[in-house]
């Protein structure tokens, strides 16, 4: 296992270990949310569409919606490190994010994705949600100008092409859109009764 560590400023860094720093007790929440902490989550696989149909994993990013989380780029976000090949990330604020934490969606809400060094082939989007309040998804290609309804329950997989025309391998061609319906409360004050033709 591995972390990666990000500065407030930029320069030379290091980080140290002390042996007082050890927990006294056993924190079996570090890798996962505390209970309480309900949050919502989409994530989504870029993977490499083979000839024969089968997939390759070549790439993931997430999104995760909470009270406590801000719409801002801060450090509740993760940085987008690049692979040598195929990146799928979110971005805000010109910053591509591989984990991107954002507040609870009102009504509605955007998440752009930034999809780079791909080549002319086939591909999958993998994109599966968890906890999510929003009752409408739906993935906007812009190269296609086409809109694609997704499970807000649960997975959808979307195959695509990037081909000779440059504008299908733009990194900004996807975008997901979420909408929740809010439910407006309905008060019955009075009901009337008539008679009609005999009825």
């Amino acid at each position: 296992q591995a972390i990666l560590v990000q500065t407030n400023a930029a320069g030379a860094a290091s980080v140290t270990f002390k042996e007082a720093d050890k927990s006294t007790y056993n924190n079996k929440y570090v890798f996962r949310p505390a209970p309480g902490s309900r949050l919502e989550t989409v994530r989504i696989n870029l993977n490499l569409l083979n000839d024969d149909n089968s997939i390759t994993l070549a790439d993931g990013a997430f999104a995760e919606f909470n009270q406590d989380f801000s719409n801002n780029v801060d450090f509740d976000d993760a940085i987008k490190f690049t692979n040598i090949n195929e990146n799928i990330a979110f971005t805000r604020n010109n910053r591509g994010l591989s984990a991107e934490r954002r507040a609870l969606i009102s009504q509605v809400d955007t998440l752009f994705l930034k999809l780079t060094k791909t080549t002319q082939r086939n591909y999958q989007f993998e994109i599966t949600p968890s906890n999510l309040t929003a009752t409408e998804m739906m993935l906007e290609d812009k190269y296609l100008n086409s809109y694609t309804p997704l499970n807000a329950a649960g997975a959808t997989s979307f195959n695509f092409t990037v081909n000779s025309d440059a504008a299908s391998a733009d990194a900004g061609r996807f975008r997901i859109l979420l909408r929740k319906n809010n439910t407006l409360p309905v008060n019955i004050s009075s009901i009337k009764a008539f008679i009609k033709n005999g009825n």
